[in-house]
């Protein structure tokens, strides 16, 4: 006997004994036990739980096939017992086995293969009339019916067959679940289609066919065969001849209907597809009647609000929704609001699903996953290209957003994106499970690219991130580390890990640890966090005692004052002064020692220099600690005294943003590099330009002396390091670094870092 035949047995004697047929569960589990597959083969392909089938419905369920068919039945004999039966004659209390030629058989023209049964069936009002109107009045021939795992591409494509199915002379459903080569899915293809007049499995006779009479052809479960990774859209090696066929299918004209179902576009749509076109595709969205509907079939209560505040959560993804009300049901009583209140999404078969789909992307998309997870809100693409790190290019970050919606993991609007709740929380599980072993382990990546909390974003956020990301860390990082001082020798060991790496700037590494720590309430005494690049450290209220942050780039870090956004920094000689530059013009110094000589006071700044009219950009000590020097977007360089706070010099001449300014080792000269391309030498006394440098073609971020006075190094956005003689002015070398942010560090003799 047959699957089919088995099922309609059953059907037949369910409806007799209880007045219903097989739900769709059940049938999921009647297939698994028939094919001998596992509970968690089943649950992985019908999206239910382990626990619900195995523990809830499977022994009700064989209990009931038992009882209707008057003999034991249980999940490891069925197929066999069904093997020695036909088809039965309905009787009050039991079945009586006929002969099964007597069964009546499915339209011949209509070979429904693996689709699921949609007999019951809610909402979709809109879309299925969308389609029905791109088959019927559009006569659309390629047709790609795309959303996530679980999202109701299959149900509602098995929908179409039942409404459209007398339109066509014949239907035929295949799936591509378990990757078919081409040549065996024509082979059943091509012979049905001409009712076994042709057997030549080839996409001219499949298309051949489709001229002949108006047939409907589905493949479902497309991205089975599409690639992973980088290439979205195309094919695994030896599937190319998919595209191939889909390539036919939408540039021929036939009069017939290709629909296809894929979590992931294939490139051949996106070629084909046009508004007035006969390729077209339908991106689902979750359908919230059909979720509502769901609620009340599992028997689940709560309030209207809270029915809804589930479904969003879920995106009112039907998969998701049965694993979970599944769930609802047999852990929390059916009762809604007690599972909201757990405030936990991703479970179960969930976690299976997302996991697969996660598995597929390229290592760009999981960055670009993990930073819109970390926002937490609507993003913008300039905002995820400044998150990034290392530095991509814009076409490289709109490659993989373009991927990302082609896998209907991310949702747009007006040019920003974010995630579905579900997806977020999946996402930050991971993000916590990897960066919390790195730090077991002292292997530190993750958390040197992406930032735990940021500080210029909205306070709720920033909360956000401290409770969902930074204290579920800290929380599994203690809980190893249970003895205080081992957990201190780890970070010290991470942190000198961190150091040994090659990027000094720019990584988010020393912030994520300063931040970790103080969340943790370590005591800090004795760490050197300097010369590190320190991103979004959130330093408001916290004092650090003995903490060594002389030569430190302090990125978007916040104090307990409140002025702009920290642009520029710098120690003073000895270290006891700390002056920053900010984004309102005004330069402040504060004491890094009180009293004692052990804290770094933030309180209260000694001197604030105001004089500038935009943006402060650099800062720099001269090296006997009595004046500092400042560069500005407002395209000028000030000469301070720090002891009185007057202004000395204004240094006039560039004709853009000054990007940096450097005092010479011996304090006499001035070197500047501006958005104006140029490099100027200042005489630091009278204020007078001595050279004007130029050669670079694009802006200059960067200047920095030998330690002998005589050479200027200068990095632009050029790609390019170039080397002054200080003393003409003339360019003496070029260094070419291409695909690298260049920064000069220090330049040594002949040796230049960047």
């Amino acid at each position: 006997m047959e699957l089919q035949q088995a099922l309609t047995l059953v059907d037949s004697a369910l409806s007799d004994r209880i007045g219903r047929q097989l739900s769709e569960v059940e049938i999921a589990l009647f297939n698994g036990a028939w094919e001998d597959a596992t509970y968690e083969q089943i649950a992985d392909r019908s999206g239910y739980s382990i626990n619900y089938l195995q523990r809830d419905l499977g022994p009700k369920f064989w209990k009931l096939l038992s009882d209707a068919f008057d003999r034991k039945l249980n999940k490891t004999n069925i197929r066999g017992v069904f093997s020695q039966l036909t088809a039965p004659t309905p009787t009050r209390n039991r079945v009586v086995i006929t002969p099964i030629d007597e069964v009546e058989s499915p339209a011949a023209h209509i070979d429904r293969g693996e689709a699921i049964d949609v007999s019951i069936f809610y909402g979709r009002t809109i879309e299925l009339a969308t389609l029905t109107d791109w088959i019927e009045g559009n006569r659309c021939r390629l047709i790609a019916l795309l959303g996530m795992g679980g999202i109701g591409k299959s149900s509602l494509a098995a929908k179409l067959i039942d409404r459209l199915q007398d339109r066509f002379a014949r239907v035929i459903w295949r799936s591509l679940r378990n990757a078919p080569p081409l040549e065996t899915l024509l082979k059943d293809l091509v012979p049905f289609l001409s009712q076994q007049q042709d057997t030549e499995p080839t996409p001219t006779r499949l298309l051949y066919w489709l001229k002949q009479s108006r047939c409907l052809v589905i493949f479902d479960n497309v991205e089975t065969i599409m690639q992973a990774g980088e290439r979205t859209g195309y094919y695994q090696p030896e599937y190319e001849e998919y595209g191939d066929l889909l390539r036919l299918l939408g540039e021929t004209n036939h009069q017939s209907c290709v629909l296809l179902t894929s979590r992931e576009k294939p490139a051949e749509i996106d070629t084909f597809e046009a508004l007035d076109g006969s390729v077209r595709s339908l991106a689902l969205a979750g359908s919230p009647e059909a979720s509502f509907a769901l609620f009340a079939s599992k028997g689940l209560t709560g309030s209207d609000t809270e029915r809804v505040q589930l479904g969003e959560r879920y995106g009112y993804s039907p998969l998701a929704l049965k694993i979970v009300t599944s769930s609802i049901h047999s852990l929390f009583n059916g009762e809604i609001g007690t599972f909201l209140a757990q405030d936990t999404l991703v479970f179960n078969g969930l976690r299976r699903l997302l996991d697969r789909q996660f598995d597929r992307l390229s290592e760009l998309e999981k960055t670009i996953m993990y930073w819109l997870a970390i926002e937490r809100e609507w993003t913008s693409i300039a905002e995820l290209q400044a998150n990034i790190v290392p530095r991509i290019t814009r076409a490289s970050l709109l490659e993989a957003l373009e991927s990302l919606s082609w896998r209907n993991l991310i949702e747009m609007r007006s040019g920003q994106y974010t995630q579905q709740p579900v997806v977020m929380e999946y996402t930050i599980e991971c993000l916590i499970a990897e960066i919390t072993e790195e730090l077991i382990a002292n292997k530190p990546e993750k958390i040197i690219h992406y930032a735990l909390i940021k500080t210029n974003v909205k306070d709720y956020i920033r909360n956000s991130q401290i409770s969902l990301i930074l204290q579920p860390i800290a929380n599994q990082f203690q809980e190893y580390f249970a003895d205080p001082t081992t957990l201190k020798k780890q970070i010290k060991q991470i942190l000198a890990t961190i150091r040994s790496l090659a990027i000094k700037y720019g990584n988010y590494g020393a912030g994520n640890i300063l931040n970790l720590s103080l969340h943790l309430e370590i005591d800090l005494s004795g760490f050197d966090f300097s010369h590190l690049s320190i991103r979004h450290a959130d330093l408001q209220g916290k004092a650090l005692h003995r903490v060594n942050l002389s030569g430190a780039d302090l990125d978007r870090c916040t104090f307990t004052q409140t002025f702009g956004a920290i642009l520029a920094i710098a120690f003073s000689p000895d270290n006891s002064i700390l002056a920053f530059g900010d984004s309102n013009a005004s330069i402040r110094l504060w004491s890094t020692i009180s009293a004692d000589r052990d804290l770094l006071d933030l309180d209260r700044p000694l001197l604030t220099l105001r004089g500038h009219q935009s943006w402060i950009l650099s800062v720099a000590w001269h090296l006997d600690g009595t004046k500092i020097i400042s560069s500005s977007e407002d395209r000028t360089i000030k000469l301070w005294d720090v002891r009185t706070g007057a202004c000395l010099h204004t240094f006039v001449g560039h004709q853009a943003s000054v990007w940096k300014a450097a005092w010479s080792p011996d304090g006499r000269l001035i070197a500047s590099g501006g958005g104006d391309r140029t490099i100027k030498i200042w005489n630091a006394e009278t204020g007078e330009c001595l050279h004007t440098c130029q050669g670079h073609q694009n802006l200059v971020w960067y200047v920095a002396w030998s330690p002998d006075g005589n050479t200027i190094a200068s990095g632009s956005d050029d790609g390019t390091i170039r080397l002054w003689d200080a003393d003409s002015g003339r360019c003496i070398d070029t260094i070419e670094v291409q695909g690298h942010w260049v920064r000069v560090g220090g330049v040594e003799s002949r040796i230049v870092a960047s």
